[in-house]
């Protein structure tokens, strides 16, 4: 992952380095291509705020790093002793270097002495300092059983993590508030641990302030758009349902209407209907209390017991009155049980209630001189 310097060559007999140079116009590397291709793509984070466009990509084969790195294998505490294909970043020159005599551990770090490596190709990549065109190493790396750190620790080595049982260390991601680092990393300690498989050759471009926030004005421009329509959709849904649900109700009370006097009431008939219903409701109640108060014999008991005894009347006069009218209204002059003429019913209907109100009127007058008489009577015999 670091600026790592490549190690003197060391002069074995017998090391054979080969470049194979990976296209996707040929159909014997075309499925290599795209898989490393896809590989450091898929690995790019926005956070690095690095583009990476790829130019060229080489199969790496050296004899002698390999066979190293199997023995390392052999050696690895862990169970699973397959090598991890992981980035690393460094300049043209050095990675040349790496790709004929191999890693050298470096002198310091965040967590000691060693090869650093990453998951994420950018991140790598901001290790590459070449001009123009970079390089970025994708290799083999014998991970082993890693010690997990999640804070930087300058004094970690390899004499630490073979007391402990480990082979590497890891770097957890998302612990830069506790010291630790933001992307995951990888870092070994011995040189036969990693070896390089490929070389990706790539121009890159720093994502400007100005394209950030253009994208992110657009986003809200659409998120804001998208916000408005679902608001409108539901509201004018909204709407509807309650249109439905008033003219779904209006259609029952019209049918159970219908079943009662034949026809569609009109609105007075539904008004009668509602104050006829109320004062049969009310009147056994005004009763029951008019009878409980006679019961009793003290003069203002008998004012409140008249005036229950007024009350109970009006009930059930109303009650009377609102029958009477409902029964003309549903029945034209002819006699029909339907509405023939229904200007004529309510005309006829309003001159009934009309007639009815002044009877009641001297009815309820006489009434009360009666019970007048009641009171003076009780106030001065009771």
């Amino acid at each position: 992952m670091g600026n790592q310097p490549a190690s003197q060559p060391d002069q074995i007999q017998g090391r054979v380095v080969r470049r194979k140079l990976l296209t996707e116009t040929s159909d014997d590397t075309i499925q290599e291509y795209l898989t490393v291709r896809d590989r450091v793509e898929r690995y790019v984070k926005p956070e690095h705020g690095i583009r990476i466009q790829i130019q060229s990509i080489e199969r790496i084969q050296n004899s002698e790093l390999d066979r190293k790195l199997r023995n390392c294998l052999n050696e690895l505490h862990a169970s699973d002793r397959q090598p991890q294909l992981l980035f690393h970043g460094t300049t043209k020159q050095n990675a040349e270097k790496i790709i004929e005599d191999g890693f050298k551990v470096g002198s310091g770090g965040m967590f000691g002495p060693g090869i650093y490596f990453a998951t994420d190709s950018t991140k790598s990549a901001q290790y590459c300092r070449d001009n123009g065109a970079k390089y970025l190493l994708l290799c083999d790396v014998a991970i082993g059983k890693p010690l997990v750190c999640k804070a930087a620790d300058p004094r970690l080595s390899i004499v630490r993590l073979q007391a402990e049982g480990c082979d590497s260390a890891f770097a957890k991601r998302k612990t830069k508030s506790s010291g630790g680092v933001l992307n995951d990393e990888y870092i070994v300690y011995r040189a036969e641990q990693a070896a390089p498989r490929y070389l990706v050759k790539f121009i890159s471009g720093e994502m400007s302030a100005m394209v950030h926030k253009e994208v992110q004005c657009d986003l809200r421009i659409k998120l804001n758009m998208a916000h408005k329509k679902v608001q409108c959709n539901l509201e004018i849904n909204f709407k509807t349902l309650a249109e439905h649900t008033q003219a779904l109700a209006k259609s029952k009370i019209e049918s159970w209407s219908s079943k009662l006097f034949g026809k569609k009431l009109s609105k007075s008939a539904f008004i009668l209907i509602s104050i006829a219903a109320f004062c049969c409701l009310i009147y056994p109640l005004l009763l029951t209390v008019y009878c409980c108060l006679l019961m009793l014999s003290k003069v203002g008991i008998v004012i409140l017991s008249a005036l229950f005894s007024c009350l109970c009347f009006a009930a059930v006069c109303c009650t009377v009155i609102c029958t009477i009218a409902i029964w003309i209204a549903a029945v034209d002059y002819g006699g029909s049980s339907q509405f023939q003429n229904t200007a004529s019913c309510a005309s006829v209907s309003e001159y009934t209630i009309k007639v009815l109100f002044v009877i009641l009127v001297f009815i309820f007058r006489s009434f009360c001189r009666h019970l007048k008489e009641k009171i003076v009577v009780n106030f001065f015999h009771g």
